[in-house]
């Protein structure tokens, strides 16, 4: 997203097209962020009342909550360091690129994942009288599976994000997914034949 701003700034050819546009990103990025904190903070502290939390319903509500929000406020950051203080990416790549990113994308699939079982929650409870309150065993133990399960598949994303050169502007830099290295990719096409013939 910071990527698509940045080359829709810097392909206009006016400064005053190029301040105006920056000045709508960061004004519609900061009004996201602030509608997003005034609504998951509330949100939070109604769901940390004892009647609430101590359904299943309520713990998943929570862990959505506090991930949309660190989502949000990592997705701020990433949109202002890009447009703002963009020799930083190089400079901290290990932080912006892979820590930030990796964050980022498993607290949106965390979001998503939870926002799928608070909906097959509902079903069960609404069509098959399926209790509402349950053992908090069994509410931790499938949290922490979905937390585990949501960032496993993130760990490609810490391993293959780099900072690299903007494609149309040769002095910025984004965070971009690199290549496979030379050896790794003869290794996969090796057994990719092996399959093939057999």
């Amino acid at each position: 997203m910071s990527a698509s701003m940045s080359i829709d700034i810097l392909s206009q050819r006016s400064l005053k097209w190029q301040v105006a546009l920056e000045t709508i990103y960061v004004g519609l990025s900061t009004l996201q962020f602030l509608m997003a904190t005034i609504c998951n903070l509330p949100t939070i502290e109604t769901l940390l009342q004892k009647k609430i939390r101590s359904t299943s319903l309520g713990v998943y509500l929570i862990i959505f909550s506090v991930a949309s929000l660190i989502g949000m406020i990592l997705l701020y950051f990433r949109i202002i360091v890009t447009l703002f203080f963009n020799e930083e990416l190089d400079k901290n790549s290990l932080i912006h690129c892979r820590i930030i990113t990796t964050i980022l994308n498993f607290t949106f699939m965390l979001c998503v994942w939870t926002g799928a079982f608070v909906s097959i929650e509902r079903v069960l409870i609404q069509l098959y009288k399926y209790s509402l309150y349950r053992s908090r065993k069994y509410v931790v133990v499938i949290s922490v599976l979905l937390i585990l399960l949501t960032a496993a598949p993130n760990i490609t994303t810490f391993i293959g994000c780099q900072s690299a050169a903007h494609p149309i502007v040769p002095n910025m830099r984004l965070c971009k997914f690199r290549q496979l290295p030379a050896y790794l990719k003869k290794r996969l096409g090796h057994v990719g034949n092996i399959v093939k013939n057999q």
